[in-house]
C-alpha cells in the first residue's frame, strides 16, 4: 500500500532529523590558561554556540558560556574564542532596515569562530539572519569589520566601512595588490584576501582552521545480494506466489557531501545493475517473471554517529528502474506489459574507512500497474557491501 511506504519513509526521515549529536574530542581553555581536554557534545556548529556541553563523565555534564572559556576547539577542525566584542545586530532583514547608517553596537561577551589565524586573523560571528566579520591585526584587539543595509526614503543603501578598514590594515605590505571595490561582505571573499595577505606578509604565522571545500565527492563501487520475493494477482480468480529468488547486483555509488551541518547529511546517486528469473511455485501454473533493469536510487543520507574513520548512518529516498530485456510470460506466448514506476528505499549502513556494508529495503513494486484488475508485490530486501575508490 502507498500509504504504507510513505508512513515508513516519514518515521524514517522523523529519526534522522531527531537524532542525537555524539561526542567529538576537544579541548577548552579556562580562563585561567589551562587546556584541558575533554569530550564535547555534538552540535550543529553552522552557528556560534550560545553555550557548550563537555561531558565529565556518564552521568554529568558541564554546561560553559562565552564568559566562562577563552577557547574551545573540536576535532582540531572548528575553534572558537571567547571575546567581549562590538556587534552589530541591527537586522538584514529588507522589511526591518534601520533607517540610520551607523552600527547598532552593544557589547557583548560572544563565541567567534576563527576562520584564519595569522599576523592578520580573521573571525565570524554567525546567527539565523546574522552573519558578522571580525578582525585582528598583528594580535592586537578584535574589532568588527563593519557592514551595514539601512533604508533611505524606501531606497536601500549599504554602509561599506570593512573595505577602509581592511585597506588601512592591509597598506604596510606593499606586495599585497587587492581591488578592494570589488570586495563581497562574505565569508568566501574576505578569506581570500587574509590569506592573500598573510601568505605574503608572514606565511609561517598563517593557520587554516578549517578546510574551505564546500563540497566533498566519493565514489563507491558497490555489490551485493538480494532477496526477491514476487506475487501476482488478479482481482477476479487469480493469486499467485512466484518463487523466491536470491539475485546478484552491482552498482557505484556518488556521495556528495555539503560542508555545513558538519557534514553529516549526504545527497547519493547509485546506478545498479540487476537481474534475476523466477517462476510459478506451484507446478500446475506456467508463469515465467525475468527482471533485468538498471536502477537510479536518489537518497539523502544521514549519519547518525560518526567519527574518523566510522560512521553508522541511514538512507532515505526514491528510486527508477530502466528495464532491459524485461518479461512476465503466462503459458507459452502470453506475455504482458511490464510498468516501471518510482518507489521508496530505506536503508541502515555502517562505514570504516573505504569498506560499508547496508541493509537496505525498497517499497513494493507493482509491474502490471497498467492494467486494470492486474496487481503484483514485487519485494527486494537486500545487503550490500562497498570499497570507496575515491
Amino acid at each position: 500500500m502507498l500509504s504504507r511506504d510513505l508512513l515508513i519513509v516519514f518515521v524514517l526521515l522523523f529519526v534522522c532529523f531527531n537524532t542525537k549529536g555524539q561526542l567529538r574530542s576537544g579541548y577548552i581553555i579556562t580562563n585561567s590558561g589551562e587546556k584541558v581536554a575533554c569530550q564535547i557534545i555534538n552540535r550543529d556548529w553552522t552557528y556560534c554556540p550560545e553555550q557548550i556541553k563537555i561531558k565529565v563523565s556518564d552521568s554529568e555534564v558541564k554546561v560553559f558560556e562565552a564568559k566562562d572559556v577563552k577557547e574551545i576547539g573540536i576535532d582540531s577542525s572548528i575553534i572558537y574564542i571567547s571575546r567581549q566584542v562590538k556587534i552589530d545586530l541591527s537586522s538584514s532583514n529588507t522589511k526591518s532596515l534601520s533607517n540610520s547608517r551607523n552600527p547598532d553596537f552593544i557589547e557583548k561577551t560572544v563565541f567567534l569562530k576563527v576562520l584564519i589565524s595569522g599576523k592578520a586573523s580573521l573571525y565570524n560571528y554567525r546567527k539565523p539572519n546574522l552573519d558578522k566579520f571580525f578582525f585582528s591585526h598583528n594580535e592586537k584587539e578584535i574589532k568588527p569589520l563593519i557592514y551595514k543595509k539601512y533604508n533611505v526614503r524606501m531606497t536601500i543603501k549599504e554602509n561599506n566601512y570593512f573595505k577602509q578598514q581592511l585597506k588601512q590594515t592591509f597598506s604596510d605590505e606593499e606586495k599585497v595588490k587587492i581591488n578592494f571595490d570589488k570586495l563581497d561582505y562574505t565569508q568566501k571573499d574576505l578569506e581570500d584576501i587574509f590569506i592573500k595577505y598573510n601568505s605574503i606578509s608572514a606565511p609561517d604565522q598563517m593557520q587554516y582552521i578549517q578546510e574551505r571545500k564546500p563540497w566533498t565527492y566519493n565514489l563507491t563501487v558497490r555489490t551485493g545480494m538480494r532477496y526477491v520475493t514476487t506475487n501476482i494477482r488478479n482481482n477476479q480468480y487469480f493469486n499467485e506466489d512466484l518463487k523466491s529468488r536470491i539475485s546478484f547486483r552491482i552498482g557505484a555509488e556518488l556521495q556528495v557531501t555539503p560542508s555545513f551541518w558538519h557534514r553529516r547529511w549526504s545527497l547519493t546517486l547509485e546506478p545498479t545493475y540487476s537481474h534475476f528469473k523466477t517462476v510459478a511455485a506451484s507446478e500446475d501454473r506456467s508463469i515465467s517473471l525475468k527482471y533485468s533493469v538498471l536502477e537510479f536510487p536518489v537518497l539523502i543520507r544521514y549519519k547518525m554517529w560518526k567519527n574518523k574513520h566510522s560512521n553508522l548512518y541511514i538512507n532515505a529516498g526514491l528510486g527508477t528502474d530502466f528495464k532491459y530485456n524485461t518479461n512476465l510470460t503466462f503459458g507459452a506466448t502470453n506475455e504482458m506489459d511490464i510498468t516501471i514506476a518510482p518507489y521508496f528505499i530505506g536503508g541502515l549502513g555502517y562505514s570504516h574507512k573505504k569498506f560499508s556494508s547496508e541493509l537496505r529495503i525498497s517499497s513494493s513494486k507493482n509491474i502490471l500497474a497498467s492494467y486494470t484488475y492486474w496487481e503484483t508485490k514485487l519485494n527486494i530486501t537486500e545487503f550490500v557491501i562497498g570499497y570507496k575508490i575515491l
